[in-house]
């Protein structure tokens, strides 16, 4: 079987660019021009290197879940490189995530923004997130 992510692939990095323009100021103020460019291109290259391993489901039939597997994929390669190569602690890792994500957000229109918030901060999630944070504080 053919992996859908792969065949997609200009979608899928189309997407994580979109998140790095968004929030490269915010990674050059906080790393400096030098190191800021370069963490964003490492970012780039481990989500390429992740996206044929994401799990394949039938994307007609599960969109939301297809998206929200490579919006995992996205922050799981900025987790990745921001420990794995600039040894920063999980918490320091988990702070780039949520630059990642708020500047994503800021660049949505607030149709968008709203929904995704609610998606986010909904009943369901509110008892997966601390769940989410345990597992990536225990490593």
């Amino acid at each position: 079987m053919s992996n859908y992510y792969v065949k997609t692939k200009r979608k899928w990095m189309s997407m994580l660019d979109k998140q790095i323009k968004a929030s490269k100021d915010s990674m050059i103020n906080r790393y400096g021009d030098k190191q800021g460019q370069e963490m964003l291109e490492e970012i780039r290259l481990k989500f390429e290197e992740l996206l044929p391993g994401i799990p394949q489901l039938d994307p007609k039939a599960s969109p939301i879940w297809t998206r929200q597997l490579v919006l995992t994929a996205i922050f799981l390669s900025v987790y990745k490189v921001t420990t794995e190569q600039y040894n920063m602690d999980k918490e320091g890792a988990w702070e780039i995530c949520m630059i990642t994500f708020g500047s994503f957000l800021k660049s949505m229109p607030k149709p968008v923004k709203w929904l995704a918030l609610k998606g986010v901060f909904s009943q369901k999630r509110k008892t997966t997130l601390p769940m989410m944070m345990f597992y990536l504080k225990r490593g």
